[in-house]
């Protein structure tokens, strides 16, 4: 019941700590130097002053300083002769003062509002399929059984586990339902979309039943994964881009990735990959169902193509500027995916977005989460890897073209 918040270079920003519902000892001030110290603060620049904040656990004294030449407020609180809180909630307001979530990191309301229509249209023209006889039931299967099993895998590996039965089937039991609510939207999608698009956009289908079908090797596959890839790491990039210069004018504050479900235990890597493939794929999927949706309104493709953009970047990004960013650099990505690598492409560049988005990436040697860093990228390049070998369809990199010239002269 202990919680330890450190800004990027390691400082102390905040302790909090729950203390037991019975506390022996007689209130006594203590030392709080070693606190300064872990913050990077000198306790001789400050002064005391009467503390302004309340800390969120129980305590029997408080205490708050202020430094003179920048009036930062640094305060704290104790139990006992314990410390139980220690801030500097100014410095820290989004994470000490106000508790609730950015914005920006929770789903908006148009977005909320986009997917559960979505989900109606896609309930619509899927039972529309299966009444007609067009919908590829078995491809549907398989989509839906791998989205569930593979966010199920991830969920139990992050999980903590308990040594008590009971405890465990519980959690076993909210974990399959979360898993299974991501395997039925991926199923309801591909039964609504298939028919469609293999009449419509017959290209934007190919390599993605290849790969439904066990085709793994197939070429089409790695010229489609690959190309995903490649759209989504320039959206990558760009969003990263987008996002340092909004934090550089000090509009927005970044998102903290080492906070995230990936960073929590050892098995956070392969969480990632594995809540990025299912999320990709349903997100994947759930853009072309509006996609297919708006073509079917508007009855022109330039029109669908740029009007469903539009609508997914409003949408998703209406929380706030960096949001904004995010949703308009990714989901441009994933259009163009979609548009030259079809299906496979957009659900590759979603994978590799939220892969990057999900588990930090970093250079230095010296960080404490390097080896999960360099486990990730070496991973992502296997992947392009082996995309890009079976793209070549078991030709050589260099054709002998070249060697006959060189043999030539």
């Amino acid at each position: 019941m202990t919680a330890v918040l450190l800004d990027a270079e390691g400082h102390l920003r905040e302790l909090r700590r729950v203390p037991p519902l019975r506390m022996e000892g007689a209130s006594r001030p203590i030392d709080w130097s070693a606190a300064f110290r872990a913050a990077g603060l000198d306790m001789r620049e400050f002064r005391e002053a009467a503390p302004a904040y309340h800390s969120v656990a129980g305590s029997d004294r408080r205490y708050a300083w202020l430094r003179v030449r920048d009036s930062l407020r640094v305060e704290a609180a104790s139990s006992a002769g314990l410390p139980v809180w220690f801030a500097l909630p100014e410095a820290s307001a989004a994470a000490v003062a106000d508790p609730t979530p950015s914005r920006s990191l929770m789903l908006s309301d148009p977005l909320a509002v986009m997917l559960a229509v979505m989900l109606l249209v896609a309930m619509f023209f899927a039972r529309l399929n299966v009444v007609r006889g067009r919908a590829d039931a078995r491809g549907a299967l398989r989509v839906g059984l791998f989205a569930t099993v593979a966010m199920l895998a991830g969920l139990v590996l992050i999980a903590r586990h308990t040594t008590s039965a009971a405890d465990e089937w519980a959690m076993l039991t909210i974990l399959a339902g979360t898993s299974m609510y991501y395997g039925f939207v991926a199923w309801l999608c591909y039964l609504a979309i298939e028919p469609y698009v293999r009449r419509r956009w017959p290209d934007m289908l190919v390599g993605w039943t290849r790969l439904v079908n066990g085709r793994f090797r197939d070429p089409l596959v790695g010229n489609e994964i690959l190309t995903g890839l490649i759209a989504g790491a320039a959206g990558t990039i760009l969003n990263a881009i987008a996002v340092l210069l909004i934090a550089r004018f000090a509009v927005v504050v970044p998102a903290n990735p080492l906070a995230l479900p990936g960073m929590r235990t050892p098995a956070g890597v392969a969480y990632v990959f594995l809540d990025a493939a299912t999320t990709s794929l349903t997100y994947g999927l759930g853009l072309v169902t509006l996609l297919v949706a708006v073509r079917r309104v508007l009855r022109t493709d330039p029109a669908a193509w740029l009007v469903t953009t539009l609508l997914v970047i409003a949408a998703a990004g209406s929380g706030s500027i960096d949001s904004l960013a995010q949703s308009a650099t990714i989901l441009l990505a994933v259009m163009l995916a979609l548009r030259f690598g079809g299906v496979l492409g957009a659900i590759a560049a979603f994978f590799i977005y939220y892969v990057a988005a999900w588990a930090p990436l970093t250079w230095q040697t010296s960080a404490w989460y390097f080896n999960r860093s360099a486990l990730t990228m070496l991973a992502l390049a296997a992947l392009a890897a082996y995309a890009f070998r079976i793209a070549l369809a078991h030709k050589p990199l260099f054709s002998g073209a070249l060697v006959d010239d060189e043999a030539n002269t």
